[in-house]
């Protein structure tokens, strides 16, 4: 998506949010939303990030095991931000399963992370939907910019 549809420059203050309605084949996986500044030029700057672990959908108290192939409703803060996005460049959301070796990789099965060994390690298919039932959404608070 282009930010700069009328040739001004957008200024995004304030919490950014990715709410994402996304199915898993594995029983634990992580959701990683990225906000990036593309330049004209294609050199592309994470603005921010956050990462939701799915077992923990519900609480930090419990891990719960993901039903597999079910569409959950996953928010994902990338917390409080503060950048110009310039005339001519572009806002980018990217949505993926890692943030390694900031977050401890997921094997995609529900264990104990200090006791996961290669050997645990499976590979998962994630769906993100994004339709009238499921509308997967960013929450980018764009401040009024002067002309």
């Amino acid at each position: 998506m282009g930010v700069s549809q009328h040739g001004a420059t957008e200024r995004v203050i304030g919490e950014v949010s990715v709410e994402l309605y996304a199915s898993t084949t594995a029983e634990d996986t992580d959701f990683v939303a990225k906000l990036v500044d593309v330049y004209p030029d294609g050199r592309a700057i994470n603005i921010a990030e956050g990462i939701v672990r799915a077992s923990y959908r519900g609480g930090l108290e419990k891990p719960e095991p993901v039903p597999p192939g079910e569409v959950i409703q996953y928010v994902v803060s990338l917390g409080p931000t503060a950048n110009v996005f310039k005339k001519g460049h572009s806002v980018r959301l990217d949505i993926t399963s890692a943030l390694f070796p900031t977050f401890d990789r997921n094997p995609n099965r529900l264990m104990n992370p200090g006791q996961v060994t290669a050997a645990d390690f499976v590979t998962a298919t994630q769906t993100i939907n994004h339709d009238r039932r499921f509308a997967s959404k960013l929450t980018l608070p764009v401040v009024n910019s002067k002309q």
